[in-house]
């Protein structure tokens, strides 16, 4: 008598790496992924080609049903992996996870998440299914055109000086390397930008005055390594605020040592909260936003924060 013996199809877990059009290393780092895999995963690569496309091919990945979307890049093609995850059909991203391999200009979000064991580390979380369920902040606000929209932030964003940095940052030349790049970039907004009177509003607190910067943090770091908000958690549901009023450039230089140590600072013109929401309005003229290190655009803003809707791999 024969046996004949079934055996069940092997499920490989399916990975879609989203990578910057721009990434410098990008061949290198598709060699690397499909080296390191060793043949254990299903995986697919998608090149953005223009401003935006993160979003369009990642919710085109969810619903193609990826498992596993991987940003590749910096701060801004986190954030629109994040957002072309959002957009997708609720029952096709439920038990999608995220990820990031950082290789942008200042990859601020990947600090908070220990993000530095690269291609090896990233595939050992999904090996070992390491992740946790992180909070994401929604933004109501004038977009570049005057036309009301809505996105959401991982990372930071901030009104003020910050839309001014960022359009500097893309000036600027990329030989000089991140740390350079932003610090120029922050200098040369000072001289540019004019402190802005603007009203912030929240449950039980309302607060008028200028502001050199008004920062809205759901993890630690921005500008290439700046710890602004040391005490952010990516899962309690809260946002850390940093209202940053009459501070000079002086100020800066005094207290960027601070900062990048993860230090609160100290100074009678720079005060810390923590709302699950808010609203800013304009006192004059409408005030940039810079979001996860893109300028999208102006005052008004509502802001309001969701907790743990989004699963990602590593450890806050």
């Amino acid at each position: 008598r024969s046996c004949r013996v079934l055996l069940e199809p092997i499920h490989m877990k399916k990975i879609t790496f989203i990578l910057h059009g721009n990434h410098r290393k990008k061949d290198q780092l598709k060699a690397a992924v499909e080296k390191a895999s060793k043949n254990e995963f299903e995986i697919s690569f998608v090149e953005t080609q223009a401003v935006g496309d993160g979003m369009t091919v990642s919710k085109r990945a969810v619903e193609e049903g990826a498992e596993y979307l991987i940003a590749c890049g910096g701060d801004g093609t986190v954030n629109e992996v994040v957002n072309g995850w959002i957009q997708s059909a609720s029952e096709a991203r439920e038990n999608v996870i995220l990820g990031v391999l950082p290789g942008g200009t200042g990859n601020d979000f990947s600090k908070s998440i220990r993000a530095k064991g690269g291609i090896e580390q990233l595939l050992q979380y999904i090996r070992s299914d390491d992740w946790f369920e992180m909070d994401l902040g929604w933004m109501r606000f004038q977009d570049q055109e005057g036309n009301t929209s809505e996105r959401y932030f991982d990372n930071i964003a901030d009104v003020g000086i910050g839309g001014q940095v960022v359009m500097n940052t893309a000036k600027a030349g990329k030989w000089m390397g991140a740390d350079l790049i932003y610090f120029t970039s922050i200098l040369k907004s000072f001289f540019q930008y004019q402190h802005a009177s603007i009203s912030l509003s929240a449950p039980g607190f309302e607060w008028q005055g200028k502001i050199l910067s008004l920062v809205f943090a759901n993890a630690r770091y921005f500008g290439s390594g700046l710890c602004i908000a040391p005490e952010a958690d990516l899962s309690d549901g809260q946002m850390e605020i940093i209202k940053i009023a009459k501070v000079s450039v002086l100020d800066y230089l005094m207290y960027m040592g601070k900062v990048k140590r993860g230090e609160k600072i100290v100074h009678p013109e720079v005060c810390y909260h923590r709302f699950t929401e808010c609203k800013v309005e304009s006192l004059g003229d409408p005030v940039p936003i810079d979001m996860d290190g893109e300028f999208v655009g102006y005052t008004p803003l509502e802001i309001k924060m969701h907790q743990k809707v989004v699963k990602l791999l590593g450890r806050p």
